[in-house]
């Protein structure tokens, strides 16, 4: 933590030197509630299924270096680079770890061997972190929304291309364990939905909360 690199909106690149071992700190300034996004990617396009790239894992710890987020691989999965979105639980200065997932501690012994490092030839990745603009697509938790007669509603917003809408990304906060939050959603009629299909839904697998 103490050597560890400030970073900016511009990002920077870097490499995982020896996999096995090599553990990388960047730290940045945050302010509570701002949505963030902090990826480590070490694929380049067209690459998503060649072994010899490391696999990022990223961590996201607070001022008194606890943690709070983490994250392997990026939802919708693509490849094994990471991906945290995260709101911000309060204002200051915030650390990012960036090692390979066979180093963690969710990595599996069993394919972390020899073979695999061996494997790895590619070992530089691009970090990046920024805060995400609350604008089209972003809605915000609104409390009381404990029960689906107080649920928050969802929202689309158009692109300027007809029947086609902007992601929709979905914040809150959930304090005690207990606690349950509720939203709708109302499928604009310009979309055709599939009979019987289901909604999926995400952590965005993007971030692990921890704690």
């Amino acid at each position: 933590f103490d050597e560890a690199v400030e970073l900016d909106e511009k990002g920077l690149q870097d490499i995982l030197d020896t996999p096995a071992t090599d553990i990388d700190y960047f730290k940045f300034e945050g302010k509570a509630g701002d949505i963030w996004l902090i990826s480590a990617s070490s694929h380049p396009t067209g690459t998503d299924a060649d072994p010899g790239y490391i696999d990022t894992f990223v961590e996201l710890y607070d001022a008194n270096k606890k943690l709070i987020a983490t994250n392997d691989d990026s939802y919708p999965r693509r490849n094994t680079d990471s991906e945290i979105i995260t709101v911000l639980p309060a204002t200051g200065t915030y650390f990012v770890k960036i090692q390979e997932w066979c180093t963690s501690a969710t990595s599996i012994p069993a394919a972390c061997d020899k073979a695999y490092f061996d494997e790895l030839v590619n070992l530089d990745y691009a970090l990046n972190a920024l805060v995400l603009p609350v604008g089209p697509g972003t809605i915000l938790e609104t409390e009381p929304n404990d029960t689906d007669a107080t649920a928050t509603p969802l929202s689309y917003s158009p692109t300027p291309t007809a029947g086609e809408y902007y992601l929709t990304l979905v914040s809150g906060k959930l304090p005690m364990s207990s606690d349950a939050d509720w939203y709708s959603f109302t499928v604009p009629a310009n979309l055709s939905v599939t009979p019987m299909s289901r909604a999926r839904t995400s952590s965005r697998g993007m971030s692990e909360a921890v704690g």
